[in-house]
């Protein structure tokens, strides 16, 4: 009474003796995947499966992140992407925290750096990094201690002689309205307006 795993063109069967008793859909099974040739139970066919997803898992996600550095809710819907059970996918993405391999502030620190560095302001900064999933009070807080006022003062200054804004007092709406879209508040536009018309 041996337990088995069969691969079928694009699938995967679980039979048991002659007699097939479940398909099973395992994505992340790649057809050099050494399968043992049989399982005296069910239960050990299982664990079998788990040992090698969360393996198969930890692989991905390993090379996912020596490309380049995820934030851990994008390589959790990443390594959904790839076929593993959202478990597994939770599981790995801890395991990847608790190594190391993934550091949500250190990311969210990084990414509104490099918006300031561009002229953009912490409401674009906000807009950005609402798409890579972070949530509304971590951006906040990481803005304020990354982009006190004085910095997008300083940062709105830069832009003004970098770009090249005209300072005739006509211009003074379109370059509020530039300002506005690249992410920075009316009050702190006004304070870095003060001496420029």
């Amino acid at each position: 009474m041996a337990w088995t795993l069969r691969r079928v063109l694009n699938s995967w069967e679980v039979w048991h003796d002659t007699e097939k008793q479940q398909d099973r859909s395992l994505p992340f099974f790649s057809q050099r995947t050494a399968i043992p040739p049989s399982f005296d139970t069910l239960l050990e066919l299982e664990e079998w499966l788990a040992k090698q997803e969360e393996k198969m898992a930890k692989n991905a996600a390993a090379k996912l992140l020596s490309g380049r550095n995820y934030p851990s809710q994008i390589l959790y819907r990443k390594l959904v992407e790839k076929g593993f059970s959202e478990a597994c996918a939770r599981g790995t993405v801890e395991w990847a925290v608790r190594l190391g391999y993934v550091q949500d502030t250190e990311y969210l620190y990084a990414a509104l750096r490099r918006e300031i560095s561009t002229g953009h302001g912490p409401k674009a900064a906000m807009w950005k990094l609402r798409s890579k999933e972070f949530s509304q009070e971590a951006i906040s807080e990481a803005a304020q201690q990354i982009m006190p006022r004085d910095v997008q003062i300083e940062c709105i200054r830069a832009l003004l002689t970098k770009k090249k804004f005209s300072q005739e007092s006509s211009q003074r709406q379109k370059t509020i309205a530039a300002l506005l879209r690249r992410g920075f508040s009316w009050d702190t536009i006004q304070a870095a307006l003060r001496n420029f018309f």
